[in-house]
């Protein structure tokens, strides 16, 4: 039989939701079964080892290229389930929409194939009411199709408690976990320049924007260099910024790097930063990026908002503030900036938590 993924993130698109899905279907033991179907076209070199897969078929276009971006992955799909009729067994859907809708299709022809969701974050927000608001007839099928799946699988216990409130399902958690690049090595020394790094999606909710006010705040008083690493549509807006506030050459923005070079500028780095915060009913499912900076020893400064309080403590692998508050954060990046044993301590720490795991996939058959 055909375990079927479907996914519009992939390798080697590089995210919170292509890592999560390559990594946990890495340790399923029937991976030498699954077929993935993917809307991320080989734009690059994978640095994953996706031979461990029995195929992946890709679609020719990137999410949101084009205004018919997605017609070819959609057409992608419905040519497998024509060819492999009766031959799948699971389906595993990244997200409800658009994938779980496709995977009915499948299953009204085919009934004894179970359908498995995963969940993430803001696609299950739906009590919101920015988002009852703006998507009621949606919101009504998240819900449907939440009570028709087979499995619902997802990332965190803040995401658990938020699917708790919307379906009867039991509801499984398996958390993204760290497979990267570990560097034992990292020492915290006194240091005249001290050099930040966030590591994200550069969206409003990830808060770059105040990082950036609160080192407006202090560049008189720290000599700092700030990498913002990460693409996306607010790029624009933060370069604003920069140049409002005087910060050429104190802060570099960093797009399209591969995996080696992010952890290059990690063990260049001091302090990891990103104060997500949420915003109009979208949220922080988990935040893997900060076991990502755990396992470079790198202390962290967040908000721990949404999922990410799973693996965030305040005072043993991080400094929690306030969400928006650039004088908090402005204090916090201080703090550390002038202690290096604070931020051995909670660097050694945040190690130890890059290794965590909950939940196994187990749970991905029955």
């Amino acid at each position: 039989m055909i375990k079927l993924l479907l996914t519009t993130s992939f390798p080697p698109y590089r995210g919170g939701i292509s890592h999560y899905l390559y990594t946990i279907f890495k340790e399923y033991k029937f991976n030498n079964e699954l077929v993935i179907i993917t809307q991320t076209p080989l734009f690059t070199q994978p640095e994953e080892d996706l031979t461990i897969f029995k195929n992946i078929i890709r679609s020719k276009n990137l999410p949101l290229e084009g205004k018919l971006h997605r017609f070819d992955f959609y057409l992608k799909i419905l040519k497998f389930y024509f060819k492999n009729r009766g031959k799948i067994d699971y389906i595993y859907t990244e997200s409800l929409i658009p994938t779980t809708i496709f995977s009915f299709l499948y299953k009204i022809f085919y009934p004894k194939t179970k359908i498995v969701c995963f969940t993430y974050g803001s696609e299950v927000n739906i009590y919101d009411p920015y988002i009852k608001r703006k998507f009621r007839f949606v919101n009504l099928l998240k819900k449907f199709l939440l009570s028709r799946v087979d499995r619902i699988i997802t990332i965190s216990s803040y995401t658990e408690k938020i699917l708790k409130s919307i379906t009867k399902k039991d509801v499984y958690i398996i958390s993204p976990r760290y497979y990267g690049e570990r560097f034992e090595e990292k020492e915290h020394k006194k240091k005249e320049k001290i050099i930040l790094i966030s590591v994200a999606q550069l969206t409003p909710r990830k808060g770059q924007q105040y990082v950036l006010k609160a080192l407006n705040s202090i560049k008189d008083d720290l000599d700092f260099l700030y990498y913002i690493v990460g693409n996306g549509s607010y790029r624009e807006n933060l370069e604003k910024l920069i140049k409002k506030y005087k910060l050429d050459g104190k802060v570099l923005i960093k797009t399209g790097l591969k995996n080696s070079e992010v952890y290059q500028l990690y063990k260049e780095s001091d302090i990891f930063v990103l104060p997500v915060f949420y915003h109009r009913g979208d949220f922080e499912g988990f935040g893997i990026v900060y076991l990502e900076a755990g396992a470079f020893k790198l202390p962290v400064i967040a908000t721990g908002s949404g999922g990410s309080k799973d693996i965030l403590i305040d005072g043993f692998n991080s400094i929690l503030v306030k969400e928006k508050d650039y004088k908090t954060l402005k204090d916090a990046i201080l703090t550390l900036s002038s202690d290096n044993i604070k931020r051995e301590i909670l660097g050694e720490n945040g190690y130890k938590m890059s290794f965590y795991k909950k939940g196994d996939t187990s749970l991905l058959t029955f």
